[in-house]
């Protein structure tokens, strides 16, 4: 009979040299969790799987646009109709803040910093641009300068902090074309690194792979919108979706291997290369604008 202590080491052995080469021991937390929100204006909270699914908040307000905080723990959403203002609430839903402080125009699409300690959006009505803020609604900072008198409907969308928290991705609207920028969170080296050629056809929807060396976005291809990601450089464009339906805000897992979008009111999942498409929610709540966490 084999002692106790030499069986687990033969246990452990047999396993290493069954597991196939390359194959890394799970972690915990690393699938992670997913907010969405539903068209009714709920935010929700799932494991990766699609499972544990729980409603954040019932306080009759609309929400939309969640993004999870670095560790996890918090969640910014856009709270309102036709006017935004950003709040921040603990991943349980509770412990709700006030961040931004304007009822005149729309501040959406909130995006936490690498150190979780500032929250970048836009605000605009007419023309948006990025600003950031701390998360204690102090220190607010206008990022981008877009001018209304260049375009009607000139401005800045959705921005993403880079994982290194000196970068953000937007989307931008300029001289009748979208395009994708990179500017520093100070103001600095704004640069374009993607357009459109036919104007309208690059979704406002933008986020950084973990590493910070891709970024994943939308465009429409072929009469439908499909996921893309590309270099943070904008080389090396790969459409990554090609179903004959429409596919929307792209998120990167926290590990980075893995995309989470939504599509015809469902979240799906597929692999960072695109493979391996599979649906995590079955339609009974309109789900849209996913943002994948940390696990809690």
């Amino acid at each position: 009979m084999i002692p106790g202590a030499a069986f687990a080491g033969a246990l452990v052995c047999l396993v290493a040299l069954a597991s196939p080469p390359g194959a890394a021991a799970a972690r915990p937390g690393q699938t992670g969790q997913i907010a969405f929100a539903s068209e009714a204006g709920g935010i929700f909270v799932m494991r990766a799987d699609g499972t544990h699914v729980r409603r954040l908040r019932h306080d009759g307000h609309f929400y939309w646009n969640p993004d999870f905080s670095p560790n996890g723990d918090e969640i910014a959403v856009a709270r309102g109709r036709g006017s935004h203002d950003a709040f921040t609430m603990k991943s349980d839903g509770s412990r709700l803040r006030r961040v931004t402080h304007n009822a005149d125009a729309r501040n959406d699409d909130p995006s936490f910093s690498s150190n979780g300690k500032r929250i970048a959006f836009d605000r605009g009505r007419g023309v948006a641009n990025v600003f950031t803020i701390r998360v204690d609604g102090t220190h607010q900072h206008q990022v981008t300068s877009f001018d209304p008198s260049e375009h009607h409907f000139t401005g800045a969308f959705n921005p993403s902090f880079s994982p290194a928290g000196g970068e953000i991705a937007f989307t931008g609207f300029r001289r009748g074309r979208y395009a994708i920028f990179t500017i520093r969170a100070n103001g600095a080296r704004q640069r374009q690194i993607i357009q459109d050629p036919y104007g309208y056809e690059v979704d406002a929807t933008v986020d950084f792979s973990p590493n910070g060396k891709r970024i994943a976005f939308v465009r429409r291809q072929g009469g439908h919108w499909q996921i893309f990601a590309m270099r943070s450089d904008g080389t090396h464009v790969r459409q990554l979706t090609h179903q004959p339906a429409s596919s929307f805000s792209p998120t990167f897992s926290p590990h980075g291997g893995k995309i989470a979008f939504s599509r015809q009111g469902d979240i799906f999942v597929m692999r960072a290369n695109g493979t391996h498409v599979h649906r995590v929610t079955h339609g009974e709540r309109d789900e849209e604008v996913p943002t994948w966490g940390v696990g809690p």
